[in-house]
């Protein structure tokens, strides 16, 4: 976790690495990142 930065902002900039799938879940401080297959999901 990192205090400066929101989930949102996570998300964008693991997103825009394109080195996996980056997962937001809708109500959690969470993002799920990993390698593979570019892909998304949740809200």
């Amino acid at each position: 976790r990192l205090s400066t930065r929101s989930v949102g902002q996570m998300a964008r900039a693991a997103a825009a690495c394109r080195g996996g799938g980056v997962g937001r879940y809708s109500g959690s401080n969470f993002v799920h990142m990993d390698c593979g297959v570019v892909r998304t999901w949740g809200s």
